[in-house]
């Protein structure tokens, strides 16, 4: 008896953290929009209030007025882990114009760079 009642406290954990785990999750469908007139060069995705910038999610690419990229999935592959789903976004254009959306909860919206 003293098993099934541990058993059964064990899948009740499991159970709850589940939630956990798919918001962990959420970042790699978030999406950024081009939606001004400027090519960006580099996209900074970073959890909030960190104390640097980590490395350019675009790589190689550029993300072309009128398109949009998921810059996580580009980071964290096919299996991302998000540390924290308040992040801070960060935008570098062709001609090195910055644009910083800070607090963004990723799991909730998206961003549109209109520059």
């Amino acid at each position: 008896m003293k098993k099934a009642i541990l058993s059964l406290a064990a899948a009740f954990a499991l159970a709850l953290s589940m939630p956990l785990i798919a918001a962990a999750n959420c970042g790699d469908t978030f999406t950024v929009y081009n939606e001004g007139s400027h090519t960006i060069y580099s996209i900074y995705v970073e959890p909030h209030d960190y104390a640097y910038w980590g490395p350019d999610l675009l790589g190689n690419y550029v993300l072309y007025p009128g398109y949009h990229v998921e810059p996580l999935s580009l980071y964290w592959g096919a299996n991302p882990n998000i540390p924290d789903i308040y992040q801070d976004i960060k935008v570098v254009y062709q001609d090195g114009h910055v644009i910083t959306d800070y607090d963004v909860n990723i799991c909730a919206y998206n961003v549109t760079f209109y520059y």
